[in-house]
């Protein structure tokens, strides 16, 4: 009857290891398969964010390229703008000198004679025919002189 108690006690033993390892198992699974659906919901989380940031980069690149042509427009305008007001400041030159050669005594008082290097609009003094667009206050000094010339 021992013999049968050891081997009794043996089997009850035998079978609540495996309950525990049973357990174990069913345990460890349940966190892997919670790991795994934690994993995939960040993945999803990090495409979106992927797929949010490709946009925004797409959006900057086409407001890139919209300010470039427009930087490209205002070059182009300004170039037209120098040279409208270096072929006027010719013509002006050109006739104040026919009208002083013209009529040489009769000057502006207080003027002086007109010269190709500064001429005076109004109360404006224009040098040499414009600006260079490349060195130009992205325009603004021109237009203020623009401005105040008219």
């Amino acid at each position: 009857m021992n013999n049968e108690y050891t081997l009794q006690t043996a089997k009850e033993h035998l079978e609540a290891s495996m309950r525990l390892m049973q357990e174990d198992i069913q345990r460890m699974n349940t966190d892997y398969e919670e790991q795994i659906y934690r994993w995939k919901q960040e993945r999803a989380e990090i495409i979106a964010q992927n797929a949010n940031i490709g946009k925004a980069v797409d959006k900057l690149r086409e407001e890139v390229n919209s300010q470039r042509a427009k930087s490209r427009g205002y070059k182009d305008k300004l170039r037209l703008a120098n040279s409208a007001i270096k072929t006027l400041s010719n013509k002006i030159v050109q006739y104040e000198s026919e009208r002083n050669a013209a009529h040489p005594s009769s000057g502006v008082a207080g003027h002086g004679t007109m010269s190709e290097e500064l001429i005076r609009v109004g109360g404006l003094n224009i040098e040499g025919g414009g600006r260079d667009s490349n060195n130009s206050n992205r325009g603004s000094e021109a237009a203020e002189d623009i401005k105040q010339a008219i």
